[in-house]
This record gives structure tokens, C-alpha cells and sequence, in this order.
């Protein structure tokens, strides 16, 4: 078996990145927020279509316009 190393080195657009990334996870831990709450109120799953409606929804608020940027 062979392994690969690799350094990764900072750079003008490593910030963007991260802020992508960090973005990203925003989104992901709010639709879990979203999938656990319905549970817990009803007892059944997300449709995966109504998550992306309500994360859609949610995308539009003025305090999560970044959001688009993903």
C-alpha cells in the first residue's frame, strides 16, 4: 500500500475557502436542527423535499443572504 502526503499552503484564496466551508457547515447543523425538531414533534421523518423547501425559505431572511454563496 502506498501513501500520499500532502501540505496544503495558505493563500489569497484559502479565506474564501474557509469561508465556504464554514458556511456550509452553518447550513448542514440547521437542517439537522430542522430534521430533529419535526421528529420530535411528529414522530415521522423529513421529506427531503420539505427540508429543501424550508431551507430555501430560510436562505431568503435577510441575517442568511451568505448562504447563497454556497
Amino acid at each position: 500500500m502506498r501513501t500520499l502526503t500532502v501540505k496544503l499552503y495558505g493563500s489569497d484564496d484559502f479565506g474564501y475557502l474557509s469561508d465556504m466551508i464554514n458556511i456550509a457547515g452553518i447550513i448542514y447543523n440547521t437542517a439537522l436542527t430542522i430534521i430533529e425538531d419535526h421528529y420530535t414533534e411528529t414522530g415521522k421523518l423529513l421529506d427531503k423535499y420539505e427540508l429543501q423547501k424550508q431551507l430555501r425559505g430560510l436562505r431568503n431572511v435577510d441575517e442568511n443572504r451568505h448562504w447563497r454563496y454556497v
